[in-house]
């Protein structure tokens, strides 16, 4: 074979093997390019969040003071996230309606819940068969409000201080009641941790509704546990009196009003009801951390800070493993109570 053959086989030999390289190349950066396609609606959706209406679902009446607490922190996180954000009612079962429809949305942050430290530290052990498992179901938010129970009477009631009132349930055991609003709640547990603390037998009294209110104010129930949210009304009205302060030092809208260790109740006696918004477990850190900052925006409102505290709710700004801390702190309590009282839920 000539060299000229030689040489022209060669070149169509390097032109044939440099269209083949050319073409697996291609067909790579093409089936490259499709695989960034279709991964690019996932990435944008995992880093911009919000990326449609935020749901929070509320386990109480509208118009209750939780709901209305929902309302207030919406209005302001909307505002924040350039989204609305919605309040939705989910009544029934000590939250576990609420907590069930959190668990049927997707985990992408969207969707969250406020609950209360009943549904988060004491349903888990009144139920015989828990409906949620609070560590591996929930991604906190962020911590909400925190209040303050009040020890509150009728206002014709015999009993003008907690000492009275101590004294008659000693030489009384089980004549005197005290109402709570269902078996198991803060007001029931902390009513029979009292009786503990205080070495008296006092008679559990639940209510539903209404009911409860009217039976302290008019006497036929001797006292209860109540917060400012929902006995301000009837203290304002002077339907019932205060007769002390669940908390560790006086409260700023009841400055007069002595704390149960002061009235000569046990000593260090505190008893809180607290909030907080929880998402899916798991949601996008980014997403629940983009939420917790618009939390913490809103509780630090001034206006809304106004409102809360006037109707008794302290606001509790901060980062989620607050709400990890105080769950694990009152599991410790309540679940002895829980011992304590035999008290069950179905």
């Amino acid at each position: 074979m000539s060299n000229s053959n030689t040489n022209h086989s060669l070149r169509q030999l390097r032109v044939s093997f440099g269209l083949l390289i050319s073409r697996r190349l291609i067909a790579v950066a093409a089936l490259s390019v499709a695989a960034i396609a279709c991964s690019l609606p996932f990435t944008l959706h995992a880093q911009v969040f919000p990326a449609k209406p935020v749901r929070i679902i509320v386990p109480v009446p509208a118009g209750s003071g939780p709901d209305v607490v929902a309302r207030m922190i919406a209005e302001k996180m909307s505002a924040g996230l350039k989204q609305p954000v919605l309040v939705e009612n989910r009544l029934g079962g000590s939250g576990v309606v609420a907590i069930s429809a959190l668990k049927a949305a997707e985990a992408d942050g969207h969707t969250l819940v406020l609950l209360d430290n009943g549904q988060l530290a004491i349903n888990p052990f009144l139920f015989e068969r828990p409906r949620y498992d609070v560590e591996n179901d929930f991604a906190p938010v962020g911590m909400v409000t925190e209040t303050s129970f009040l020890m509150v009477t009728g206002k014709n009631s015999p009993y003008g201080s907690l000492r009275a009132l101590i004294g008659a349930a000693r030489s009384k055991p089980d004549a005197i009641a005290y109402a709570t609003p269902f078996v198991g709640s803060p007001s029931h547990l902390g009513g029979a941790r009292l009786a503990q603390l205080t070495g008296t037998t006092m008679l559990h009294t639940p209510f539903s509704g209404p009911q409860m209110l009217t039976s302290i104010s008019n006497g036929d129930v001797a006292w209860g546990f109540l917060t400012f949210g929902t006995a301000g009304p009837l203290i304002a009205s002077d339907r019932l009196k205060v007769l002390a302060v669940a908390a560790g030092q006086r409260l700023s809208y009841l400055p007069s009003t002595p704390t149960i260790e002061e009235a000569g109740g046990p000593k260090g006696f505190e008893l809180k009801g607290w909030l907080a918004l929880v998402a899916l477990k798991a949601s996008p850190a980014l997403a629940v951390n983009r939420l917790n900052n618009e939390l913490n925006a809103a509780l630090s409102d001034p206006l809304i800070v106004q409102r809360l505290k006037a109707m008794g709710f302290e606001p509790m700004p901060g980062n989620p493993n607050q709400v990890t801390k105080l769950t694990q702190q009152d599991s410790r309590v309540f679940s002895e109570l829980v011992k304590l009282t035999g008290a069950k839920s179905d």
